[in-house]
């Protein structure tokens, strides 16, 4: 049985870390890593933190659309992520801003745009 970067985050996480954004729980995170394979080309979310870590070990280029946040300090979505070991910093593409506008600003670029 693969280990889950859901258990290795738990393993670092001594005391539950929090941030700006809120987090998400680990035991539903950890459900759904477990239907994912274990490497995949491209992923994105909307918003970051625990997701972004766990994502950034999965994914060769994990792209997050969110506000830039660091003003806010220990609070910050994006240093949550930044600043914890297991994050894989070289497959994070950021799009910091609106989601809708920067959303918008990718599609225009791309000539097939698919939502499902």
């Amino acid at each position: 049985m693969r280990r889950l970067w859901t258990e290795v985050y738990e393993q670092w996480e001594v005391e539950k870390r929090v941030h700006h954004g809120g987090v998400f729980d680990t035991e539903h995170l950890r459900e759904i890593e477990r239907l994912l394979p274990e490497q995949v080309i491209s992923s994105a979310e909307t918003g970051c933190g625990k997701t972004t870590i766990i994502l950034s070990n999965i994914s060769t280029k994990h792209h997050i659309f969110a506000l830039d946040d660091r003003s806010a300090g220990e609070k910050s979505s994006i240093l949550f992520f930044e600043q914890c070991p297991l994050t894989q910093l070289t497959n994070i593409e950021y799009h910091l801003g609106p989601t809708c506008t920067m959303w918008c600003s990718l599609m225009a670029h791309t000539d097939i745009r698919f939502l499902s």
